[in-house]
Formats: C-alpha cells, structure tokens, sequence
C-alpha cells in the first residue's frame, strides 16, 4: 500500500512544463487525473486533500494573474455580459443542451450544431462537446 504521493514532484513538473505553453486546461486535466490515480492508489486522504487544497489555490492564482484567463472565467460565469461575441459560442451550446430535452433530438437533427454554433465541428471543451452530443442523444438514446 501506498503511503505517499511520490508521484508529485512529477505532477509539479509536467505541469510547470505545460503552463510555458500556457495551456490551463491541460494542467487541470493532468492535475485532475493524477487525483484519481492517487485515490486509486489508496495514498492517505490528508495527501489527497494538500494537493487539492494547492491545486485549487494555484489554479485560482493562475486565472487572476493573466488577464486572458480572468476574462474567460468571466465570459464563462455569465455568458451575457457579451452575448455577440466572446459569450456566443457558450450561450448556443446552452441553447443546444435546452432543445434536445430528456431524450433529444435524434441522430442527425441537431439544429445548434449546423447553423449556429460556430465551432460545433470541433468544439473546444468538454461543455461544448457536451452540447453538440446531447443535443441529438441527450440522456438516453433512442
């Protein structure tokens, strides 16, 4: 059994890697998979919640300091503060996710997808992908 999270000077620098770029999204998604597999691990839950507890604090740091990311938060907290612009894509898939109702609209009748979410081909993270699959499967298939 483990007792430690070894592992997490790795994480730290793989992510110090990643954020150069600077990619956010990935360093979460690293962080957040790298919390799994410590779980699985069966590591102590007080080390599971340090590095949550830093992860989160860092994370936090990271969007305050770059005004980018701080917009986007924002953009992704209220979409309509700038609903013809930045808040577009996020409100479409929105209105994507509300048409396709419990058991959507079937394969290939996305209306969102074809004529007004301008990155539905290739959606940029999980809540859009999210909205361009739920639309026509929703929660059950058909």
């Amino acid at each position: 059994m483990m007792e430690s999270a070894e592992g997490n000077p790795a994480l730290v620098a793989f992510c110090g890697l990643i954020i150069l770029q600077p990619n956010l999204s990935m360093v979460i998604a690293l962080t957040f998979m790298t919390m799994i597999m410590l779980v699985a691990g069966n590591v102590r839950k007080l080390h599971i919640a340090m590095v949550a507890a830093a992860a989160v604090g860092l994370v936090v740091l990271l969007i305050i300091i770059e005004p980018y990311r701080f917009a986007r938060y924002q953009i992704f907290t209220d979409p309509w503060q700038d609903p013809t612009k930045n808040g577009y894509q996020l409100i479409q898939s929105l209105y994507a996710l509300a048409s396709g109702g419990i058991f959507g609209r079937g394969l290939g009748r996305s209306m969102q997808k074809n004529l007004f979410l301008p990155y539905g081909h290739r959606s940029p993270g999980p809540p859009l992908l999210l909205a361009t699959k739920a639309l026509p499967w929703s929660s059950f298939t058909r």
